[in-house]
């Protein structure tokens, strides 16, 4: 894997911020490797010493937090709530006996009753502070095992003399397996699985509750009076003509495209793909959906419909739910968003590190803190300019749908997300993976996700595809349970249902795919950890053999790198990658499952499209029964799960995990995006930073040819700096054949055609 250094220092100035957990110094002991000063035997010494010493810190760090953060944190929480606290002692007796029968729950009690323990007598920000340390301790175990690994394989590459004398593969790795910081993630990763499984079936015996209270004629708490603003009718008016007149803008500019994209095709060739009979509305609605590969279909609205200088005066502010909602319903199909975690794993729409710049008040101290470090409840309490909060994901994806779905909308396109996940936020990237694993409902609103952090965007792609290959012999398994009279998962003990989608169950762990039986589990049992895939597709095989037997130990304890799980059965992960093992290896697990192919050509291309109907083409859906058993050279993307691409920069990096590329030379970029086995986990494009050279002949013969390669392409630019109009975004898709091109839709996009048009 490329940039693994820059990775590290991406997590270190990101999720690592502020938790003072060690991580490994990848790039110094690397160095030691390239030294050309030292001789070879010196160099080894150098390198062992220095690795030696990252272990045995990463060893020390991890254990220390593991003990006082974890397991400390959790039963001093326990003896606060457990034991009797008296000011009469009077009846010492009967004090006596009642503290016994509250202690009894703790005495030796095994991790996972701890665990349940904790959630049913402690405030939910204790249990939620636990479940975050857990996860930051296991996030940077992960890290430095994997770093500890990969630094130990970069050095006998780079010293082939004699393999016997200096290969550190036999000496180190032994050593790096029986770590604690190696074998303690297991345990560390079921006890997250199982926690976030206790949260998600309070938080879902809550929201009925509240569900209920409301169809008994609750009607919520009213807004306080001094949120209420009481503006003069005339400025209110004014205020209403100006937003009203800043969506009409977009809906000619909507129609103005539609309708040149209808023009061009009335002169070209006819296309199967297209009905070049449908002539174009003169009103603002279309009487036809738009052509599949009109130039609408490649504008990506960047943070929705919003004013680069964060006025709320005329459009919405920028990543807000409405500045989403107007592009959709004014037509645009494709808007860009960047997400981030709250410390209580909820993903919302942020593009800082904090809000602070978008606050209403910036005088809270709430706006000065860190997104990862705010609950939901506080980024609620945080309004922003337009008196608007933060708004979640899922309830994005959910309006774009609906919209979708609407008839009185200007396209009748499907309008969808492009997601920026920000370098070293592997926590948002897992969660994403589980959002969109347990809601498959609410893939096709997503139709692309990114990110500058390569490593990152290579084990989102491993979780989704071992995720969807998951589930896809889960539902296999299913018909065939019933026939035989066994009991269905909905029927599984132990298990909770929270969204009604089926989960499957397993683990993978560092000796492989760790098969447990199916059964129902909540959104939060599926833990996707940030890592790579495993090695060993035969376990594939041996999964469905066993899978139709009940849980119990004895039948885990001959699969499971654990004789028992300490959580009981109903901890049982929904996908579990580690850090332990390539990336390259889950090649071998998706060819045989099913799910991948060689990546040797994405899409002809022409109809670039990512509509509904073109998207499936792309992705090789199941969409053409003709073709549906013949073996395929396209890389094939299960469920309609999104494009995954990279975001790469042309200036000098400023972040440690950016990659740097000239559209002059796109070479290194087959390496960035592929795996050397060129199997499953490669992506699906770059979506390079603008360059003036784009806008000629030669740039645009570039472009092309990364498409004549099979790579996505997609353009960012920065606002005020790069051009953003009609003349250089036409440039790109026609005549680089570009899929998406960022804009933040300036009034002077195509001024002149607005004007002409608004006259009219």
């Amino acid at each position: 894997m490329v940039k693994y250094g820059g990775h590290v220092e991406a997590v270190r100035q990101a999720d690592n911020k502020g938790t003072e957990l060690y991580l490994v110094p990848y790039n110094h002991i690397k160095a030691i490797i390239f030294d050309e000063k030292d001789s070879a035997e010196s160099c080894q010494t150098k390198f062992t010493a220095a690795w030696k010493e990252a272990l045995q810190q990463a060893q020390t760090d991890f254990t220390q937090n593991v003990q006082e953060k974890v397991w400390q944190f959790l039963f001093e929480h326990l003896l606060q709530q457990q034991h009797p606290q008296h000011d009469d002692h009077d009846d010492d007796d009967n004090d006596n006996v009642l503290e016994e029968q509250q202690l009894t729950p703790i005495r030796g009690v095994h991790p996972g009753p701890a665990l349940q323990l904790l959630v049913e007598t402690s405030h939910p920000r204790v249990v939620q502070e636990l479940l975050t340390k857990m996860t930051q301790i296991h996030r940077a175990a992960g890290i430095n095992s994997e770093g500890l690994r990969k630094l130990v394989k970069k050095y006998d590459k780079h010293q082939p003399q004699d393999p016997t004398i200096y290969c550190l593969s036999a000496q180190l790795l032994p050593l790096l397996y029986t770590s604690t910081v190696y074998c303690g993630q297991s345990m560390l990763q079921d006890g997250i699985a199982f926690l976030r499984g206790l949260l998600s079936s309070q938080q879902q015996q809550q929201q009925e509750e509240d569900e209920l209270a409301s169809a008994n004629g609750f009607s919520g708490t009213a807004l306080s009076p001094f949120m209420v603003r009481h503006d003069s009718e005339t400025r209110h008016q004014q205020a209403t003509e100006m937003k009203l007149e800043e969506w009409d803008w977009l809906k000619r500019l909507v129609h103005s495209l539609l309708e040149e994209s209808t023009s061009t095709q009335e002169h070209e060739a006819p296309s199967p793909l297209h009905d070049n009979n449908n002539k174009s509305s003169a009103s603002l609605v279309p009487a036809q959906p738009p052509p599949t590969d009109s130039l609408l279909s490649h504008l990506v609205a960047h943070r929705g419909f919003h004013h680069i200088k964060d006025r709320n005066d005329k459009r919405p502010l920028e990543n807000s739910l409405s500045a989403y909602e107007l592009a959709w319903t004014a037509g645009i199909q494709l808007c860009e968003c960047d997400i981030a975690l709250t410390q209580d794993e909820h993903l919302v729409l942020a593009h800082d590190e904090t809000f602070l710049r978008l606050a209403l008040d910036p005088r809270l101290p709430n706006s000065k803190r860190r997104v990862s470090d705010l609950t939901l409840g506080e980024l609620i309490s945080l309004p922003l300019h337009s008196g608007v909060r933060p708004p979640l994901l899922i309830d994005v994806l959910r309006s774009a749908l609906a919209i979708s779905s609407s008839p009185n909308i200007t396209t009748s396109t499907l309008c969808q997300l492009v997601i920026e996940i920000k370098p070293g936020n592997e926590a948002a990237a897992s969660a994403l993976a589980r959002l969109l694993l347990q809601y498959p409902q609410l893939r096709p609103a997503v139709a692309m996700i990114m990110s500058f952090d390569v490593v990152t965007m290579h084990r989102l792609r491993a979780e989704l595809t071992l995720g969807s290959l998951l589930q896809r012999q889960q539902q296999q398994q299913q018909p065939q349970q019933q026939k035989q009279g066994e009991p269905s998962s909905e029927t599984t003990a132990g298990a909770s249902v929270s969204s009604g989608t089926l989960n499957p169950v397993a683990s993978l762990s560092q000796f492989g795919l760790i098969p447990h039986p199916p059964r129902v589990v909540s959104s939060a049992s599926l833990v996707v950890d940030p890592g790579t895939a495993v090695a060993g597709s035969h376990a594939l095989k041996r999964s469905s053999a066993h899978s139709q037997h009940s849980a119990s130990s004895s039948r885990r304890q001959s699969f499971s790198s654990h004789p028992t799980s300490p959580f009981g059965s109903s901890s049982a992960i929904g996908l579990s990658i580690s850090h332990h093992t390539d990336l390259d290896t889950i090649a071998g697990i998706a060819v045989e499952g099913g799910l991948e192919g060689p990546s040797t050509s994405l899409t002809p291309m022409e109809g670039d499209s990512l509509n509904d109907s073109s998207m499936a083409t792309m992705d090789g859906g199941e969409t053409h029964d003709k073709t549906q058993n013949q073996p395929s050279t396209t890389m094939v993307h299960s469920d309609n799960m999104p494009k995954l691409m990279l975001l790469t920069v042309s200036d000098p990096p400023a972040v440690p995990c950016e990659l740097q590329v000239s559209i002059q030379d796109t070479s290194p970029i087959d390496h960035w995006l592929a795996t050397p086995q060129g199997f499953g986990a490669a992506l699906d494009g770059v979506y390079m930073q603008f360059e003036k050279h784009m806008l000629t002949e030669k740039g645009a013969a570039h472009l092309r040819d990364l498409r004549a390669r099979g790579h996505l392409v997609g353009i960012w630019g920065y606002s005020g700096k790069d051009p953003d109009d009609y003349e250089s975004f036409r440039w790109l898709v026609h005549q680089g054949k570009v899929t998406f091109v960022n804009s933040d839709l300036p009034n002077h996009f195509r001024k002149d055609v607005l004007v002409r048009m608004a006259s009219t």
